[in-house]
């Protein structure tokens, strides 16, 4: 057996080795074209971003295939996707050319302590929702535990970091429910309300933002709300911004968009985060959104919010990391 780099000419067999796995192996990714598969793994989006494919190859036949992702500066590299054809699994392919890539980044790329499965891969690769009309996710969040990967990275020394669920709920016939209705009463009652953000009227936004500490957080709401004019719902206090979630996009399959949801460490005791994501869910609804996914850490609290609204765990994936020796 041969590892090299992939050739042109190797794409369209990598390509049905892939789907050929989702397949067989009834794995949620959504297949892979000529195309998406080039934007995937080969296509370049910002400097610095490097993607490593590999293919193992036994008497001119592609037997396997991996990728991974470095992003010049970082300490971590990701490792996005690794396959092998069926009929030489276990004969050590998918595990010489995990060692291969782990050693090839090892070797390139000397600030690297730990090579990592997770959602801030940057390769995000979409995955059909099980039991639903094909409705698809955009990233996958890390190795799901269904599946036989899972194992074999476990045996390949990647350790648990966090597990991550994904929910999912129809909202197109998204309603308050009574209890949603006496929060929300209960916060007006405190003059607390709900509304769409107005960035010419609602104050303390960094402010909100800085108490929150997620960085990440505020750079998707400033793209969102102050560049790309999508409206935000927010809890406010008069004109005070004390909460926040959204942005209120749909995108083209119909998927209510969510980044994320705060509220203000001084606020917190008040319930409005219940009611802030109900509100969310009507609001992507009346947008014309057909559904909702997201995905969360097992112990976050926030769970018990998306629960109580009816949302279900659809699939859980594991995030796991590596340490390398130096």
């Amino acid at each position: 057996m041969e590892i090299q780099r992939i050739q042109v000419n190797l794409i369209k067999d990598v390509c049905h080795l892939l789907n050929t796995a989702i397949d067989e192996e009834n794995l949620a990714y959504k297949h892979f074209t000529l195309t998406s598969f080039r934007k995937h793994f080969l296509d370049i989006n910002v400097d610095g971003e490097i993607k490593y494919n590999y293919v193992a190859m036994e008497k001119g036949e592609c037997i396997g295939f991996i990728n991974s992702h470095y992003q010049i500066g970082d300490k971590v590299g990701y490792i996005t996707f690794i396959v092998v054809e069926k009929n030489w699994r276990l004969q050590q392919v998918g595990t010489k050319l995990l060692n291969f890539m782990e050693q090839k980044l090892q070797n390139k790329h000397s600030n690297i302590i730990h090579m990592e499965i997770s959602f801030f891969n940057p390769i995000n690769l979409p995955w059909v929702i099980p039991r639903t009309p094909s409705y698809d996710h955009p990233n996958a969040h890390g190795v799901d535990v269904s599946t036989i990967a899972y194992l074999f990275f476990k045996n390949m020394r990647y350790r648990d970091v966090i597990l991550q669920n994904t929910y999912y709920r129809q909202v197109d016939n998204f309603e308050y429910s009574d209890i949603d209705k006496i929060k929300l009463k209960e916060l007006a009652d405190r003059n607390l309300f709900i509304t769409r953000y107005d960035k010419e009227v609602h104050k303390y936004f960094d402010e909100l933002f800085e108490d929150l500490g997620n960085k990440k957080w505020k750079e998707e709401i400033l793209q969102a709300v102050h560049e790309d004019n999508i409206p935000m719902l927010v809890v406010i206090d008069g004109d005070k911004v004390c909460g926040f979630t959204g942005p209120l996009y749909v995108t083209p399959n119909g998927r209510g968009y969510f980044t994320g949801l705060g509220i203000h460490s001084n606020y917190r005791r008040y319930g409005a985060g219940r009611i802030l994501f109900a509100s969310l869910c009507k609001g992507l609804k009346d947008e014309g959104a057909v559904f909702m996914s997201l995905f969360t850490g097992e112990n976050n609290h926030a769970r018990s919010i998306y629960e109580a609204e009816g949302f279900k765990i659809v699939k859980s994936w594991q995030v796991m990391r590596k340490e390398l020796k130096r």
